[in-house]
């Protein structure tokens, strides 16, 4: 590839994020279309291939999709609901604790009691904890104050399986259009890139978002087994925190250490959480990572942060969700570049 052709590939490239930028306000459920098009297209080919037709295997992944969403409708959210109102009552205990015991110490040194009156803090709290009702009719009263969010929420709601349905139905054929547009003498090279590029999305959607689903259910099983309340709530939270290297291990150790003093009053049950969050590790790094990610995403810890922060200023909760595999995208691109620039 020639300068002046990466100059003006360059210039695509900027151009369509710009323009993604501008359209993220309208472009969510294509995205989401799209990348559940992307997901479910290996299956539906893998049932292609036992001479299931195209279109019947795409309405078999959208009865998978609908039973695992009523799953989590029906068992999981009431569950997570319950652990969240726990959790929140919990936090006057927790507050006394801190009033007790951690306060007490912390002023003998730095003197900050006149800046903390936590007394009234645990009142505010404990009387804000009394009013958590059912949280989806909390979320359905607000969103109905605004028809045209409730508008854009169902449009949303009803493009997105729509949009999926014909990309997923087309898949094949879309990538032989795109193929057969591409200049022929970079065509080549545009599919091994595009491959590398899908090598590295896969391996994030495929591995890493089932390290994230491994670790909450050691964890919350672990929790679970030494008997702490909170144990779904905090092990969810801790396996969904954990696509930010070590940051879902931080968060979850402490606040489940936390949870489970306030609960025992003994040290003894706070070590127990420690090794459970131990044993997780060590299941991350020695058995699940290797196995389900392995070295494809290749991204820095740094990068990593780097990139979820920058994709949710940009493009909000889309952009989070996409800010990793589109980051590895890009570090492959890069890649290519510099070969090609060194080379040349």
């Amino acid at each position: 590839m020639t300068n002046a052709r990466m100059v003006r590939v360059s210039v695509v490239i900027a151009l369509c994020i710009l323009a993604l930028y501008f359209l993220s306000p309208i472009i969510t459920p294509f995205f989401l279309g799209a990348l559940l098009a992307y997901l479910g297209d290996p299956f539906v080919s893998f049932l292609k291939v036992k001479h299931v037709p195209r279109t019947v295997g795409v309405m078999i992944v959208f009865l998978l999709v609908i039973v695992f969403l009523s799953v989590i409708i029906f068992l999981v959210l009431p569950m997570m609901q319950e652990q969240i109102v726990l959790a929140i009552q919990k936090i006057p205990a927790i507050l006394l604790w801190l009033q007790n015991s951690v306060l007490p110490w912390v002023s003998s040194h730095a003197h900050i009691n006149d800046y903390l009156n936590m007394a009234a803090l645990k009142k505010e709290l404990a009387q804000h904890s009394q009013k958590i009702g059912n949280i989806v009719s909390l979320i359905i009263k607000t969103a109905s104050h605004s028809t045209l969010a409730m508008v854009d929420f169902v449009m949303n709601l009803i493009l997105v399986p729509v949009v999926a349905f014909y990309l997923m139905r087309d898949w094949p054929k879309i990538m032989q259009n795109i193929q057969a547009i591409l200049p022929h003498g970079s065509r080549t090279h545009v599919v091994s890139l595009a491959r590398q590029c899908n090598e590295v999305v896969s391996a994030f959607f495929k591995g890493q978002l089932l390290v994230m689903l491994g670790l909450a259910i050691i964890y919350s099983t672990g929790l679970w087994l030494i008997g702490l309340q909170v144990a779904i709530f905090v092990g969810l939270l801790a396996g969904l925190l954990s696509i930010v290297p070590y940051l879902g291990f931080t968060i979850g150790i402490l606040v489940a250490s936390l949870a489970m003093f306030i609960e025992t009053h003994t040290f003894l049950h706070v070590v127990y959480v420690w090794g459970i969050f131990a044993v997780g590790q060590m299941c991350e790094s020695m058995v699940l990572t290797p196995l389900l990610v392995g070295d494809k995403i290749g991204l820095h810890p740094v990068a990593v942060i780097f990139a979820i922060l920058a994709g949710g200023v940009l493009f909000g909760f889309l952009g989070v969700l996409l800010a990793l595999p589109v980051a590895a995208m890009i570090l492959v691109v890069l890649k290519q570049v510099i070969r090609h620039a060194t080379a040349a």
